[in-house]
């Protein structure tokens, strides 16, 4: 984007103009969407493009999501997504995973531990159920 927060591309000869004049089809361009630009800004992409994102310890689904529809033709045979992941991120993934497995796995053992069904009550005066 310019300074003005115009749609515009830099050529390779150093030469900056609008996106609407530039004669570039979408196969001949090279888009960037830094983190601020993933929501809300909308340039065509070619049929086979292919997308990189980066996954960083603080990504939020809705960023990701956002990032990732910037293409907005994804399918089989058409655009494609490429997720780079680096390893330190990768590592927590693992961790959480491993965390989510064990704890479910607790939750079934005590569970099977109990002697007396389970009995859920909606609170009169809360509407809550315990």
């Amino acid at each position: 984007l310019s300074a003005a927060d115009e749609t515009v591309v830099l050529l390779r000869d150093g030469r900056v103009l609008p996106l609407a004049g530039c004669g570039l089809s979408p196969m001949q361009r090279f888009t960037f969407y830094d983190h601020i630009h993933t929501t809300g800004l909308d340039v065509p992409q070619a049929p086979q493009a292919r997308a990189a994102l980066t996954l960083g310890k603080d990504t939020l689904l809705r960023d990701y999501a956002q990032a990732s529809f910037r293409m907005r033709g994804l399918g089989p045979q058409a655009q494609t997504l490429h997720l780079f992941v680096p390893p330190e991120v990768k590592h927590l993934v693992g961790q959480t995973a491993r965390g989510a497995i064990r704890d479910e796995d607790e939750v079934i053992k005590e569970a099977a531990a109990v002697d007396e069904p389970v009995v859920f009550r909606k609170d009169s005066g809360t509407g809550m159920s315990d």
